[in-house]
Order: structure tokens, then sequence, then C-alpha cells
């Protein structure tokens, strides 16, 4: 019999692939799940700076005496309402009830609000702002009440979304925290 007419792999072969094939993946999962950690992260705090911009913007545009404010509602569940009477609750989803986060667009009530996905694992560790839990936009200026929205993955990075009191919203890492590449330290 002929040997050079034989094709296939040895057990050796095939033993030692295996093994290299473990090793990537064994290297490859946790950086593949910090990865989406961070993207998670990441989203999480931009949708909320651009819900903060969007209420400056229509506290200016409305340019009314009352103010456009968000309201937070921190924890593992977290939500948000943008409206123009704070305190709202951002859970209430009846247009009718005083508590709801509610703009009115062309004389009619809309619901504002924002919450968190489960899926995601994202917190909202602390909310601190001169009003409590929530921040006005002044429709003449579009200054705000400074504070600060600090968020936390399920993997402990860190990013604050901070509000000015010139209105200004910018994401930054907290000092001495684990954050995310591209922002800068508060």
């Amino acid at each position: 019999m002929d040997d050079r007419t034989l094709s296939g792999f040895t057990l050796v072969e095939l033993l030692v692939t295996l093994a290299v094939l473990a090793i990537l993946l064994t290297t490859a999962v946790p950086a593949l799940t910090d990865l989406l950690d961070s993207q998670r992260l990441r989203i999480t705090a931009q949708r909320i700076a651009a819900d903060l911009r969007y209420a400056r913007a229509e506290a200016v545009k409305r340019h009314a005496d009352i103010p456009v404010g968000v309201s937070f509602t921190p924890g593992r569940d977290w939500c948000y309402g943008i409206s123009q009477q704070l305190p709202c609750d951002c859970r209430e989803r009846d247009t009718h009830s005083a508590l709801a986060c509610l703009l009115d667009s062309a004389h009619a009530r809309q619901l504002r609000v924002a919450a968190s996905d489960t899926e995601a694992r994202i917190h909202i560790t602390e909310v601190r702002f001169s009003g409590a839990h929530s921040t006005r936009f002044d429709p003449l200026r579009g200054t705000a009440q400074a504070g600060t929205v600090s968020l936390r993955s399920q993997r402990g990075k860190q990013l604050d979304v901070r509000v000015s009191t010139l209105g200004r919203v910018r994401i930054c890492v907290p000092e001495a925290a684990a954050g995310i590449a591209g922002y800068a330290p508060c």
C-alpha cells in the first residue's frame, strides 16, 4: 500500500488544532464581552445626553414662561421623562395624570419618557442636580440647573453625563473609574 495516496489528518494534528482553537476562544470571549459592555454603556450615555440636549432645545424653541426639564428615577430599573412640569413620574403612562411627563406640542399632550433596557444592564447609580433628581432649562437663555447623571455597566465601567449651568451637556469618565476610551476625564 502506498502512503502517498491516503489523505486526511492525523490524531496529533487534530489535537493540536483543537488546542490552538481553545486558546483563541478563551482570550476572545472575554474581550468580546467587554466590548459589548462598553458599547451598551456608551449608547445609553449618548441617548441620555441627546435627550438632555433635546429638552434644552425645546425650552429655547418654546420661549414660554414655563421651563422644560428632565426628571430622573435612578436605580436598576431607571427611567426619565422630559416635561414642562417637574417633578414628573416617568412611570406614569396616563396623559391625563398630573404626574405624567408631558410636553404640549400643537395642543396635543405627548408622553416623553425613556426607560432602561433590561438587556443592556446599565444602571443609573446616582443623579445629582440642585433640583434633586431633575434639572430645568431656562426658556430665555437655555441655562440649566447643573448636575450629573452617573452610569455604571454590568462589568463596572462608568460614565457621567454632565450638564453645566450654561446648559451644555457632555459625557466624561469619572476620576479613578474604569471608563471607556474616547471620553475625557471629568
